[in-house]
């Protein structure tokens, strides 16, 4: 459970540090909110499972 957790989490995290890179080539001006929130989200998952991974 808490490596899935931790993998869901990288994703999200990779992926919110790989979008600026796309909405940088499709020349769109700043990042979403929906993206920071997703980050944040993200990162709060990744969090859970290295604790729950540590227990």
């Amino acid at each position: 459970m808490s490596n899935t957790l931790m993998i869901i989490g990288l994703l999200g995290m990779v992926a919110g540090v790989i979008s600026p890179v796309f909405r940088v080539l499709n020349k769109k001006p700043r990042r979403s909110a929906g993206w920071v929130v997703t980050i944040i989200l993200s990162f709060l998952i990744f969090i859970l499972g290295v604790v729950l991974g540590m227990e």
